[in-house]
């Protein structure tokens, strides 16, 4: 018989009892710091830049950005440094400097804003329509008077 997970479950793994995601970002940076091995190696076997950048995107960005939205407004400063040494670590290996974790946030958060409001199929979608008729009103209202 095969078990459904609930929405949400695969959080709830990492998750601490205190509900903060210390361990979360713990398991992350663990595994990102694995896959700065094999970035070494292949900055070893002289692979392009080009191509090391790719790597660091698919194996090691995926790993420390995976829920991302969810987890990083409420990392601790001390979580976050443990993030960004990561990807620091993984610049100087393959010769390039990345974008630090909260940059990387906003521009996922506004990315995500802007795909909820252009989608008139989402369910919040009808928020920014009340918005723009609240102040479209309010100029109309303004140029009355």
């Amino acid at each position: 018989m095969v078990q459904q997970q609930q929405p949400g479950s695969q959080y709830k793994k990492k998750q601490g009892k205190d509900l903060s995601w210390g361990r979360n970002i713990t398991s992350a940076t663990a595994k990102a710091q694995q896959r700065l091995y094999i970035l070494r190696k292949l900055r070893w076997s002289r692979l392009p830049q080009r191509l090391m950048v790719n790597f660091y995107h698919c194996a090691v960005e995926s790993v420390l950005t995976y829920g991302l939205l969810v987890w990083f407004s409420g990392c601790t400063s001390a979580e976050k440094e443990a993030i960004h040494r990561v990807v620091r670590a993984a610049g100087k290996i393959i010769g390039v400097i990345f974008p630090d974790i909260t940059t990387v946030y906003t521009s996922r958060c506004m990315r995500r804003v802007e795909n909820i409001l252009q989608d008139h199929l989402h369910q919040r979608f009808s928020i920014g329509e009340a918005r723009e008729r609240a102040t479209g009103e309010a100029r109309r209202d303004a140029k009355k008077k």
